[in-house]
């Protein structure tokens, strides 16, 4: 699979050289890499949801905010 930069770069070039059948196709596949790359989430993020995912294990409302959590010993 190509490298979505290196597709960008490639656009960039064919627009620049007036091909614009090569540039349609292209940008279509910089939008079909982008759509089926599944990127993780970042490491605070996944942090927050190995942490919901062990207060749902525990039975805890996770609608309810940590001040609210705290007070009421959840």
């Amino acid at each position: 699979m190509a490298d979505v930069a290196a597709l960008e770069r490639a656009l960039v070039d064919a627009d620049a050289a007036g091909d614009t059948a090569a540039a349609q196709v292209l940008a279509s596949e910089i939008t079909r890499v982008r759509a089926t790359s599944s990127s993780k989430p970042d490491q605070y993020k996944q942090a927050a949801i190995d942490e919901r995912d062990q207060l749902q294990s525990q039975g805890m409302d996770t609608g309810a905010g940590y001040t609210r959590r705290v007070a009421y010993g959840a």
